[in-house]
């Protein structure tokens, strides 16, 4: 089964998504993995959850240690089915360039092991820049 996603979709945030809006303070991925296990309406496993909010976490972490600047808040929004559960996040920013994993010979290096974690944990983890928003993608099929 596959399933396609576009970003016209995703661009269209304020009419498709009840955001939630979040300081980016230090506690920005505590505070977001506490709305998401608030939000989830879909039945899943204690494993399963943990897996997403684990990659939740690290998304955060990079808009917060990668931005060129940090922002203020991060909004997060998140629409589920049987499925799947898809988390965005969205916040008003710079690109932030430098986003690829760590390869294995690097993994000893501090940067990049995170995002290899979320593209594990994850069956699809998407960034893209539009109009002024960093807008990231995590999507986790349903056991």
């Amino acid at each position: 089964m596959f399933l396609v996603f576009s970003w016209s979709s995703i661009l269209m945030f304020d009419r498709e998504f009840n955001f939630q809006e979040i300081p980016t303070s230090q506690n920005v991925a505590d505070e977001a993995v506490a709305w998401l296990h608030k939000s989830l309406r879909t039945q899943h496993d204690d494993h399963w959850r943990f897996q997403l909010s684990v990659c939740l976490a690290e998304a955060l972490n990079n808009i917060v240690e990668h931005s060129p600047t940090t922002p203020p808040c991060v909004q997060l929004g998140l629409q589920e089915n049987e499925q799947f559960s898809m988390v965005h996040i969205r916040h008003a920013g710079h690109p932030i360039d430098h986003l690829h994993p760590a390869q294995l010979n690097e993994l000893k290096n501090e940067g990049g092991r995170g995002l290899v974690i979320l593209q594990q944990w994850v069956d699809h983890f998407d960034y893209h820049h539009h109009q002024g928003y960093n807008l990231f993608q995590l999507i986790k099929f349903s056991d």
